[in-house]
């Protein structure tokens, strides 16, 4: 690029956050990656998959709610 020159604004595409269930497993959504897009991220952040009873990893899990969160709370309980 010479000295002066103004590059071209990149396009940008519209970012829809998705929320609730999906038909998508997490290993197919591309959040797994080595890189992952924050656009990939921001997209997929509310989701999870449809069929909450089925578990893929049997280790403990720790979650953390806040109180001043309602939607955390409620997804909690769905999830436990």
């Amino acid at each position: 690029v010479e000295a002066g020159a103004k590059r071209k604004p990149r396009a940008r595409r519209e970012l829809i956050s998705e929320t609730g269930p999906s038909d998508e497993l997490i290993w197919d959504s591309g959040l797994l990656e080595k890189t992952v897009s924050a656009a990939n991220v921001y997209e997929k952040a509310l989701t999870y998959y449809k069929d909450v009873a089925q578990r893929k990893f049997t280790g403990p899990v720790l979650a953390y709610v806040t109180p001043w969160h309602r939607r955390g709370y409620e997804l909690a309980v769905q999830f436990r």
